[in-house]
Order: C-alpha cells, then structure tokens, then sequence
C-alpha cells in the first residue's frame, strides 16, 4: 500500500467509522467506511483532526488539517449523518502544512479557540510553530 493509501485509510479510520452488527464477546468489531456517505470526501495527506461543536448547535463538527499545500476543512456537521466543509467561509487563516490541531479556550475568555501547529518547511526548520485563532 502506497503512502496516499495509507494516508486515506487512516483518515477514513479517524473521521468516519460505523460499527456493523452486533458487538459480540470475543470477536472484532466489523466495521464500514461512511466517510463517502457521510460527505466528508478528502484524499490529503491528513496528520491531524478534532472534534467539537463549532457552531454552537450541540452536534460534533470535524477540523481535518493536512499536510503539504491542501487546505484544512471545516466539516459541520448537518444533523443528518451529512457534513458540510465551511473553511473557505469560516475565517480561518489557511497557511499551508499543518501537523496538529485541538480547540480550548487558549484566552480564557469562555469561547473555544482553535490551535494548529504549522510544519517546519519540508524539514528545514523555518517558519511558525503554530497559530490561535478565536473559534
């Protein structure tokens, strides 16, 4: 399996995983790939994601970051097993190469704000360590 193979499955893996049938003692979990299903279709090398509720609505919404020039995404969650990608209208600043993402009140002031940390240039050690943005 090549490297986007396995970038693919670990992303499916990570974001979109049903149980099929019953969970029986002593055997493993069957699992299915709803990511297609589910709208959140990204094939970019993904290092990191976070869960949590973006929008206030009481629903999980998705931040996939990525590696090399592919954009982040924003998937909010559709209250029916659908998610949207709202990057482009979120105001989030898209710099390139991220490695890591998490949500917290970094400021303390009672809203969640995003953290994602930026990789070092191809390995060079240059440029920002990471970012805050309000959430």
């Amino acid at each position: 399996m090549g490297t986007n193979e396995t970038m693919k499955l670990a992303l499916c893996c990570v974001l979109m995983v049903a149980v099929v049938g019953p969970v029986v003692a002593n055997e493993l979990p069957r699992f299915a790939d709803v990511s297609r299903a589910a709208l959140v279709r990204r094939t970019a090398q993904s290092y990191a994601q976070a869960w949590t509720d973006v929008n206030g609505d009481g629903w999980p919404d998705l931040m996939v970051v990525n590696h090399g020039t592919e954009p982040p995404a924003l998937f909010v969650n559709q209250h029916d097993g659908t998610f949207r990608d709202v990057i482009h209208t979120s105001g989030i600043t898209l710099i390139d190469d991220h490695h890591g993402v998490t949500f917290g009140d970094y400021d303390r002031d009672g809203d969640l704000d995003l953290y994602f940390s930026i990789g070092a240039v191809h390995g060079r050690g240059e440029g920002d360590a990471g970012s805050v943005q309000g959430a």
